[in-house]
């Protein structure tokens, strides 16, 4: 039979989560090109008087590889190894290219939206990776229950899980993201999400995720933040986990 359609019951007095805001997500996006149209789009998505004004922003961490879309974020030697400087504490310290396109048009986005001031509001900056980093040399991923094979050659980036023995390795490099992060964008990061879509089988770039993994990943992820003292240096700095 037809539905029946009611109206909402709003309840003022049984508050049950809070909204912090709404945002976009960036990823593989940048603000136009062509000045009108950039306008348009800032006024029509941020701007509080002339829009919606939107004050949250998700972007992707460009940790892609393969040989034909190499985001070349996390830099490497000669032979595809990762660079990195292993310090007196064990933790390591990698190298970044901070001049990534995707990392470039967010950055953009943020400096444009600050120049214009506070009709323009930008209070959330949340980043998210879709993979760790991974290729036939490093093998930080291993084939899983969703991804029973990785091409490690050709499509290195789709798909498995992060092995264990590269649970300190990815914290450290995650550490140095957020440390390097208000110095290279130009505002403070909000939030660090984990993972994007952790348990959604795909064949673009991705990486899976058990409830287990994540309990795991954590407890080595709190020990190689505190060592290299992101919550000293980034005391408001939240992690995200996991996030759908």
């Amino acid at each position: 039979g037809p539905v029946q359609v009611t109206a909402p019951n709003v309840r003022l007095g049984q508050p049950a989560q809070t909204i912090d805001g709404f945002g976009i997500n960036t990823a593989w996006l940048g603000p136009p090109t062509d000045a009108t149209a950039r306008a348009q789009v800032y006024d029509a998505l941020f701007s509080v008087s002339k829009g919606i004004g939107l004050t949250m922003v998700r972007h992707r961490i460009p940790f892609r590889e393969n040989p034909k879309y190499d985001d070349k974020f996390v830099m490497k030697n000669a032979d595809g190894t990762y660079q990195s400087a292993k310090n007196p504490d064990a933790t390591k310290t990698f190298a970044l290219d901070w001049s990534n396109w995707d990392l470039r048009n967010t950055a953009q986005l943020i400096a444009d939206l600050k120049a214009l001031g506070p009709d323009y509001q930008l209070t959330t900056i949340i980043s998210a990776p879709w993979t760790p980093p991974n290729n036939s040399v490093s093998k930080w991923k291993v084939p899983d229950a969703i991804t029973p094979s990785i091409d490690y050659f050709n499509a290195p980036e789709v798909g498995g899980s992060l092995a264990p023995a590269f649970y300190a390795d990815y914290a450290d490099l995650l550490a140095d993201y957020v440390l390097g992060f208000s110095a290279n964008m130009g505002a403070e990061l909000t939030a660090l999400s984990l993972q994007n879509e952790p348990n959604f089988k795909c064949d673009y770039e991705s990486a899976n995720w058990t409830a287990a993994q994540f309990h795991d990943f954590m407890a080595v992820l709190e020990v190689e933040l505190i060592k290299k003292g992101v919550f000293t240096q980034l005391p408001n700095l939240r992690i995200i986990a996991p996030e759908y």
